[in-house]
């Protein structure tokens, strides 16, 4: 008889506490917007929801899957019989299918979150300077992108890049043929150094990892001059991002692996759960070397929200160990979330090892 009536009891709380709530009822919540061309970008669509319940709902923010999409909603608090709409926009980069998410999260509602799904097919682009190039400097030149990205490189031979920009101007601009950059940078012009206006032209841009003499995830700048404009020399700043890595002949460690550093991780994924970051979360990571030579820490890059906090020693002997901490921090956001690391290291089999943090923040 208390059993039954302490169920009771729960049952009733319960359906109070849903009560105080709004229910979120989306018309839709996925749409295929069907083709689309280049005349109709950037691509719109508005989600209307309705509120039941008998409490107001807010919604708090729309997370989006990159950053070519973009969200609108309505802000204010939304009582029950009331609507509201989240106004989502899509810029195209590429033709083909596209699938497109967009998480809604919502306070004092049920559900909490909502997933909507934006998808469609962009037809063949004509050429269009302004999708092409869409990254313009000052100087009406214009890449394809913001950075030169070289991409995963590793230290063995000079890497050579074709790098394209564009004339947006109606005269000829002429380049110089000078630079300042890192002794690991130079720069040719194929071409020649006139830029004819409206048009597509290229230089090669060569790098050599082994001068630089680094690893990870890295950005280097350089500066270009264009020819003087009332009397005025022009420089003009390229930023280049790469990923470089320890090289190694293929199947270099195969023979006999045991004369080789071998990076073993305690854990690859540690997950903290629900928390409250007040202050930063200490996460402790056991690197081990099974291997039969010394294992060189090259290099720990960390993404946001994560730093390094303690690491005994960067060189681990055969059969050895060190122990990395690695620093939490809050990021003023609330949800789900996901640090990285990554650790790169002479380990011809596994140059580099990536760790995962994940939390729930409150």
């Amino acid at each position: 008889m208390k059993l039954a009536q302490l169920f009771f009891t729960i049952l009733f709380f319960c359906l109070n506490a849903h009560a105080q709530n709004g229910f979120i009822s989306f018309e839709k919540t996925r749409v295929n917007v069907g083709n689309i061309s280049e005349e109709q970008f950037p691509v719109t669509y508005t989600y209307d929801f309705l509120v039941a319940g008998s409490g107001a709902i807010r919604i708090t923010s729309v997370d989006t899957d990159c950053a070519c999409s973009l969200s609108d909603y309505t802000k204010t608090d939304i009582s029950a019989g009331e609507k509201g709409e989240i106004k989502v926009t899509f810029n195209p980069y590429r033709p083909g299918p596209f699938y497109k998410t967009f998480t809604v999260h919502a306070q004092n509602a049920i559900p909490q979150k909502t997933e909507l799904i934006l998808e469609g097919f962009i037809e063949p682009f004509t050429f269009n300077p302004n999708i092409e190039f869409p990254a313009i400097t000052k100087d009406s030149l214009a890449f394809k992108y913001k950075y030169i990205l070289l991409g995963n490189i590793t230290n063995s031979n000079i890497v050579r890049k074709e790098v394209a920009l564009y004339n947006y101007s109606s005269d000829t601009i002429t380049m110089l043929d000078s630079l300042q950059s890192p002794p690991f940078m130079d720069v040719a012009f194929d071409n020649g150094l006139a830029i004819p206006p409206k048009e597509i032209y290229s230089f090669s841009l060569f790098y050599d990892p082994a001068t630089k003499n680094d690893f990870g995830e890295i950005t280097d700048s350089l500066t270009l001059f264009i020819e003087p404009s009332k009397n005025n020399i022009v420089p003009f700043p390229l930023y280049v991002k790469s990923s470089i890595r320890q090289y190694f002949p293929e199947n270099f460690a195969e023979d006999n692996p045991s004369n080789y550093p071998r990076l073993v991780a305690s854990d690859t994924l540690v997950n903290l759960g629900r928390i409250d970051l007040e202050k930063d979360e200490i996460v402790e990571f056991v690197l081990s070397n099974s291997g039969g030579s010394p294992l060189d820490i090259q290099k720990i890059v960390c993404n946001y929200g994560a730093e390094i906090f303690t690491i005994d020693k960067r060189t681990i002997a055969p059969y050895d160990f060190a122990k990395l901490k690695i620093a939490v921090k809050d990021i003023n956001k609330r949800g789900t979330q996901d640090r990285r690391v990554l650790i790169y290291c002479n380990d011809p089999n596994n140059t580099v090892t990536t760790l995962r943090i994940k939390l729930y923040s409150r």
